[in-house]
């Protein structure tokens, strides 16, 4: 789940898309939240790395 919806934020960032709050469709909690959050963090700096 923490991957995939990573990945969610993160392709919605790269093509200047609105998406929903993850709260509206997922029960997440505040650990969950971080987890997404450096998943996306790191997917941003692999790129960087290319």
């Amino acid at each position: 789940m923490i991957e995939e919806l990573a990945e969610r934020l993160d392709g919605a960032q790269l093509n200047a898309e609105d998406t929903p709050s993850l709260a509206d469709t997922h029960e997440i909690d505040i650990d969950q939240a971080y987890e997404i959050q450096q998943a996306v963090v790191d997917r941003r700096l692999a790129r960087e790395r290319r």
